[in-house]
């Protein structure tokens, strides 16, 4: 597997993950192996104006803001809006689609006054490594005020829950992915993630609606990659590497035979959910 940089200090990052060029090349193939899972950027749940004139959307921890990128494709008369605590993995501005704007926010902290009741929809996807302590809570109360009456909020997820090590051959070396996947579920507080739906309506959202979307054949590979080089982003963020056998230093060697076994086909399969929900009407 190719070498990560750290670009944080592990002991103050929050988010867990890296923002240098590999990771931003991760969140793009990501995005691209989203949409093509879920088939959607914008849940057909949520209606879209033909014309989507005036139709004003924000992407919550926007990232590279890739999902907004190719948003602008489908939507070019919408005002698409990309939020993150760091503008580091933005691209250039001269490369922004002319109705995608990208700026500051920590998503995390109360919102300024003058975003509140401003979108139609608000998009927020993996937050599994921003909500540390179990608690979405205070970002939902965040999410809800900046939407307007009866605007919907869309929440994509991986569930930690579901994830399992499948092969085509049962007898195929897969210790290292299973020791991967005990250590998803042993890294932070998620039981949050298969409540989402409920979170949804005690923040005061209605037609709460939830979905679940496994991984198929053709995607397994694509995606356990992707987990493999998160892994590895986060074992040089959030691990020791203060020598040859520190805990970062492990945490690679693991990901290097998971590397190997995937050769053979043992990959990590998911089921990612999609729950949508709507501000109440004033």
């Amino acid at each position: 597997m190719p070498n990560a940089n750290p670009d944080q200090d592990p002991v103050h990052n929050v988010y867990g993950l890296s923002r240098d060029i590999a990771a931003g090349a991760r969140l793009d193939l990501q995005h691209y192996c989203f949409k093509e899972l879920l088939g959607f950027n914008v849940s057909p749940q949520i209606p879209i104006p033909p014309d989507n004139v005036d139709l004003a959307i924000a992407d919550i921890g926007t990232g590279t803001g890739i999902w907004l990128t190719d948003l602008a494709r489908e939507l070019p008369n919408a005002r698409l809006d990309g939020f993150d605590s760091s503008i580091d993995q933005f691209p250039p501005k001269a490369w922004w689609p002319q109705n995608v704007s990208l700026r500051y926010l920590d998503a995390l902290e109360p919102v300024p006054e003058e975003l509140h009741g401003k979108y139609d929809i608000v998009n927020v996807r993996l937050f599994m490594f921003v909500i540390q302590d179990g608690d979405p809570k205070p970002l939902l109360a965040n999410l809800r005020n900046i939407l307007k009456p009866g605007g919907f909020l869309q929440w994509i997820e991986h569930n930690p829950h579901t994830v399992r090590v499948e092969s085509p051959n049962h007898d195929d070396k897969r210790s290292a992915h299973d020791a991967i996947v005990n250590t998803v579920a042993n890294r932070r507080k998620n039981d949050w993630v298969s409540q989402l739906p409920e979170h949804l309506q005690d923040a005061g959202f209605t037609s709460v609606s939830h979905s679940a979307h496994p991984f198929p054949p053709e995607l397994r590979m694509p995606f356990t990659r992707i987990n493999l080089l998160a892994g590895e982003e986060v074992s040089y963020v959030l691990d020791d590497n203060s020598g040859s056998e520190s805990s970062g230093s492990r945490h690679r060697a693991l990901l290097q035979e998971a590397f190997e076994e995937s050769k053979n086909g043992v990959c990590m399969v998911w089921s990612p959910v999609v729950v949508v929900g709507r501000r109440e009407l004033e």
